[in-house]
């Protein structure tokens, strides 16, 4: 799964790997390690980004970043974590397109909700669901000077040593932000836990 911007699509996304790795550290805090449907996390993300015949769905990055949520909590790719980690790729996403979203302290009784209500086969709906989500998630977005000033520092990250610097501070900070958010909804994260970051 490419993670870049194509020509109808703005947006970067993260990648399988990534993915991976941000659930590995959310069930070294607290979880049971495995797969309901591996093949299914590349399709969290493919489904936020449907285009089909310039039919988009989720125009935005407030709805795209929604419909991340609600597919890492509705297709529960993993054996244990998929609310954690769905918060966790859902930041990502926003960080790695210049946003903040600040993880409310209501987000675990959310997701929860979220995940309750994808159990209803008769009363679900996907759309509804995804507009709920957005309408929680667009009061805790932010985009301030300095997440617009990194993120135009780091737009290169690939092919210009300068941005992946400016990169892997901007992830770094991030990332200790994030765990330990989801350290506080579970237990003290250890101090060894740590998200890796690649450069390509």
């Amino acid at each position: 799964m490419n993670g870049d911007r194509t020509p109808t699509d703005p947006f970067v996304y993260p990648t399988f790997e990534e993915i991976e790795n941000i659930h590995r550290v959310i069930i070294r805090q607290r979880g049971i390690n495995g797969y309901v449907s591996k093949g299914m996390i590349s399709a969290c993300i493919e489904s936020a980004r449907t285009d089909t015949h310039r039919f988009i769905p989720y125009p935005t990055l407030e709805i795209r970043a929604s419909a991340i949520l609600y597919s890492l909590i509705s297709f529960h790719p993993y054996a244990d974590g998929n609310k954690r980690t769905s918060l966790v790729v859902t930041s990502y996403f926003c960080f790695m397109n210049g946003y903040s979203f600040a993880i409310p302290d209501d987000a675990p009784e959310f997701t929860k909700s979220v995940a309750e209500r994808c159990l209803d086969t008769v009363e679900h709906s996907p759309k509804e669901e995804v507009e709920r989500i957005r309408d929680w998630l667009v009061p805790h977005l932010s985009q301030s000077f300095i997440i617009r000033l990194f993120h135009h520092l780091s737009y290169r990250r690939k092919s210009s040593l300068p941005s992946a610097l400016v990169w892997i501070i901007g992830f770094t900070i991030w990332n200790d932000v994030s765990l330990a958010r989801m350290g506080e909804f579970v237990a003290p994260i250890p101090t060894s836990l740590s998200l890796s970051v690649k450069i390509t």
